[in-house]
């Protein structure tokens, strides 16, 4: 999302993984295929991050027990989308979590990758540079995949859930780029833990 004007739903799997996006006008609430946009390569099980002027679609399944580190960065300007190699990710990770951070860097969290299972690494996109690094500070507490990332635009990313029906919500601090554990008062509910879930975050990114 741009936080203002459109969204992109980009990839994803139907019969087979597809590479297309559609973006999603918030005024007249109306969506439609946009080919300038789509995907570098045919994807599933990816996520994203965005500043106000881009977004960055990392890693997923491009095949069976093929992940990729590949990040694409879509311009919301222009729409058109094109691979961004000082982005990628160090390693292929799939069904990891994205949150789009202070505007400053987003983060890439978790995730699950065939040959070394479940992910606790975060990885960080500076959006003025187009670079993304592992900080070994805002790992988290436990390795897992499946889970949601949300922000409140500009102190703390949340990363919510995962499997196995975990009930965890990690806390990560932007200006320290430090993962805390999590607390009972802000865990999903007891007994509501689950995986492949979704969030939104109510701030204008």
């Amino acid at each position: 999302s741009d936080g203002l004007l459109a969204g992109y739903i980009s990839g994803g799997y139907s019969d087979a993984r597809i590479s297309s996006t559609d973006k999603l006008v918030y005024a007249t609430d109306t969506t439609a295929a946009e080919a300038s946009a789509d995907l570098t390569r045919v994807c599933s099980d990816m996520h994203g991050v965005s500043s106000s002027s881009a977004g960055y679609i990392g890693g997923g399944d491009i095949g069976t027990e093929v992940y990729t580190a590949v990040v694409d960065k879509l311009v919301f300007a222009t729409d058109t989308t094109a691979a961004e190699a000082s982005a990628d990710l160090d390693t292929g990770t799939a069904t990891h979590a994205g949150c789009s951070g202070d505007g400053v860097a987003g983060y890439f969290s978790g995730g699950y990758h065939y040959a070394t299972g479940s992910q606790d690494r975060t990885e960080k996109l500076v959006y003025a540079t187009d670079t993304t690094a592992t900080v070994a500070s805002a790992a988290l507490t436990s390795a897992r995949y499946g889970m949601v990332g949300a922000s409140d635009g500009s102190v703390n990313g949340y990363f919510a859930g995962g499997a196995a029906t975990i009930e965890d919500i990690e806390i990560l601090a932007y200006a320290t780029d430090v993962m805390s554990a999590t607390v009972a008062s802000r865990d999903l509910p007891t007994g509501t833990g689950r995986t492949n879930l979704s969030a939104l975050s109510s701030v204008s990114r």
